[in-house]
């Protein structure tokens, strides 16, 4: 998939919430999708009182499966934290806004981000965003690219994920360019790219990433087994496990119909109940299998 798809993916999904507001409790669904998170940001549960702008922003990247580079946080000043720690934040002078960037409101002008929202069209010196919690609801903005209110731009690195992982050798990519593996994508699915992959889940699951799968990231993942309807980076690593044993899958992080029924086979070849639940037994016996 390529940068400027998943941008198309994140704008249509802002756009396909516009209206979920609090007035009918629709806006529920996101606050919804964002507490689903495996791990809260900060631990702390957004009630459907609080605001919700970054939830949001937030919620967007867990429904896409996007949260490697949509970074989870309900708060703005802290979202724009996250993106200045791993330089992708730029201010409104020195950046030309494109779709599915993430623009940061300043309405005090005092340098604090006080609301968030998706960039959906850029034109001239124009542009529209949707933002969670405009007016209470999902709504579209019109502004000037060069309003005084707009502090900077976070930058979701998409090109990180734009290429299709569905083989061994993307699987090596993306693991060296998510988590910094250091992998010879040489296509070989050995001992150095699985335990890449135990690490990379072990840093999903917020658990030590030693690279061995023992008591307590099958704990972690038993607390948070994955089914048909999942979304997430979690996601993703089950799929490249299932993609390293031979599977056809593209590593999306969507759990569908295809990952479910490779999920089946393959417990059904392993001996595991073949409920398509990934839970710790599955996880461990892919992590065990070369």
């Amino acid at each position: 998939m390529t940068e400027n798809k998943l941008r198309t993916q994140v704008v249509c999904c802002a756009d396909s919430w516009l209206g979920l507001n609090e007035k009918d409790g629709s806006h529920k669904k996101i606050i919804d999708i964002y507490n689903s998170a495996v791990f809260l940001p900060r631990g702390y549960k957004v009630k459907y009182t609080d605001a919700w702008c970054a939830a949001f922003v937030t919620a967007i990247g867990i429904h896409l499966g996007l949260s490697q580079i949509i970074l989870p946080e309900c708060g703005v000043g802290e979202m724009a934290k996250l993106y200045k720690k791993i330089g992708r934040f730029r201010a409104a002078s020195a950046h030309r806004p494109q779709a599915g960037d993430l623009v940061v409101y300043d309405w005090e002008g005092n340098g604090t981000g006080d609301h968030i929202g998706v960039v959906e069209w850029v034109w001239d010196k124009n542009m529209t965003v949707i933002e969670g919690n405009y007016k209470n609801a999902v709504a579209r903005r019109e502004l000037k690219t060069d309003s005084k209110s707009i502090l900077g731009y976070c930058l979701p690195n998409y090109d990180a994920l734009a290429g299709e992982v569905t083989s061994v050798k993307t699987v090596q990519q993306h693991l060296n360019t998510a988590y910094s593996a250091g992998l010879r994508t040489d296509g070989i699915y050995g001992p150095k790219t699985k335990k890449a992959l135990i690490k990379a889940l072990q840093t999903e699951l917020k658990v030590t990433a030693d690279g061995i799968f023992g008591p307590i990231t099958a704990s972690a993942i038993q607390k948070n087994v994955l089914g048909k309807g999942c979304r997430g980076e979690t996601v993703r690593i089950l799929q490249m496990l299932l993609i390293c044993q031979g599977y056809k899958l593209t590593a999306d992080g969507i759990f569908g119909a295809k990952t479910e029924n490779a999920l089946r086979t393959y417990q059904k070849k392993t001996s595991l109940a073949p409920d398509g639940l990934a839970g710790k037994n599955t996880f461990g016996k892919l992590t065990m299998d070369n």
